[in-house]
């Protein structure tokens, strides 16, 4: 039982860095396409 709720911390720590990457890296992409800082910033209040 303690094994398994520590797979399943880091699984769930391993999610979360993946989730704020894909955010980070949408973030920039918008940005690079020149057009959309208003539209990024309100993609970021949003999630």
């Amino acid at each position: 039982m303690i094994g398994q709720s520590v797979i399943f911390s880091l699984f769930v720590a391993v999610g979360r860095a993946i989730a704020l990457n894909l955010k980070h890296t949408a973030r920039l992409a918008l940005i690079g396409t020149g057009g959309a800082e208003i539209a990024s910033d309100e993609l970021l209040l949003a999630a």
